[in-house]
This record gives C-alpha cells, sequence and structure tokens, in this order.
C-alpha cells in the first residue's frame, strides 16, 4: 500500500510540510524544537483548520535530553543544533528538549526530516528493519553528513533517489545534495518508488 498515513515532520519551522500533508488526509506529527515556531506553527494551522496534527515542542535525535539550539535571527529556517553546522549573522543560543528517533519511529510510515544538519544523526541511529517499512525524504547539509547517509543506506541495500540527480537512483557521492539549493533525497526500499510518485 503506497498511501502513507502516518507522518512525522522533523524540523516543521512554521509548518508548511505539515498543513499540506494533513490537507491530504495523513496524520502528521509535527516536531519543532524552536518555541517561537512551534507557537506561531500551532496559530498557523489552526488557522487553517488542520485537525489531524500532533503539536510536538521537541528536536528529534539520537537521544532523549537537552541541548543548545541556535536561533538564526536573520534567518529563522536555519536554526540548528550547536555543534551540527556553522551559524553566521546574529545567534541566540536557547535551551531545547530532544527526543531519541528510536523511541518514536515505528509509528511512522513516512518521515520528512529538515534538520539543519542533524540528519545524519538521526538517520544513523536506525536500524535496517526501519528502512524496510519507512520512507524517509531528507534535505541533507554538508557534504560529510551527505557521505554518511549514502554509506548507511548502501550498507543496508537500501534505495536513494535524489533530486540533484534527476530523481535517478543514487550511486556515487557526486550524485548527493550537500545543500538545500540542490535539492531533497528520497530513501525508500521500494526499487519503483519514483514511478509511483510520477503517476499521482
Amino acid at each position: 500500500d503506497y498511501y502513507k498515513k502516518k507522518v512525522a515532520d522533523i524540523g516543521s519551522n512554521l509548518g508548511l510540510h505539515s498543513l499540506i500533508l494533513s490537507k491530504f488526509g495523513y496524520k502528521v506529527d509535527s516536531y519543532e524544537p524552536d518555541p517561537k515556531h512551534f507557537k506561531y506553527q500551532k496559530k498557523i494551522l489552526k488557522k487553517n483548520k488542520c485537525k489531524n496534527i500532533n503539536f510536538i515542542n521537541k528536536a528529534v535525535y539520537n537521544a532523549n535530553g537537552t541541548k543548545n539550539f541556535f536561533r538564526v535571527i536573520d534567518n529563522p529556517y536555519a536554526n540548528y543544533v550547536e555543534g551540527e553546522k556553522k551559524g553566521y549573522g546574529e545567534l541566540k543560543k536557547i535551551k531545547i528538549k530532544t527526543v531519541n528517533i528510536k523511541k518514536i519511529i515505528k509509528k511512522y510510515d513516512l518521515v520528512k526530516i529538515d534538520a539543519e544538519g542533524s540528519e545524519e544523526k538521526i538517520i544513523s541511529n536506525l536500524t535496517k528493519s526501519v528502512f524496510l517499512k519507512t520512507d524517509f525524504i531528507v534535505e541533507i547539509s554538508g557534504e560529510q553528513n551527505a557521505q554518511n547517509i549514502l554509506s548507511k543506506c548502501k550498507k543496508y541495500k537500501i534505495n536513494i533517489f535524489s533530486h540533484k540527480n534527476k530523481w535517478k537512483k543514487v550511486n556515487k557521492l557526486e550524485d548527493m545534495p550537500k545543500h538545500h539549493s540542490e535539492g531533497l533525497i528520497i530513501i525508500s526500499n521500494d526499487k519503483n518508488y519514483m514511478r509511483f510518485l510520477s503517476k499521482r
């Protein structure tokens, strides 16, 4: 069954993807660690009558706990967990709560990750059995994250399809995006995944 029912929107920011997914009938858990964005997101999505969204004010990471988090004042779409990327401009450090991806992943058929450098920590914490049942849409930040994710998927023999590679299957690092301007990747055990998307 290709129609995914339960979705995690990791790094949901102001909730655009959660809004779209909910309008298509998906049940969405929207994870946003920044309390300022979390507050705005709830207002926006409730105003748009999105009733099938569960709002969670936490970052999905590789452990439960708390982390330092930087809000990029001039570009809030670039907020990040301390140590996961380099910031720029004026930054504000805050404390956020984190939830271990392992504790929640079994609930989801589809996971969207836009975690500004934390994506490799999240994906590397998962077992092969997860990738056999759950699909991922991921934005990648940096070459090292791209390399580690590619190596993980090759080890488990799980497919990666890349926007940068015209949605063809990825076989080498050069086909992987390393910045949001190069698009996203889809990680799926289904070899015909892109054929399905082209028919939607």
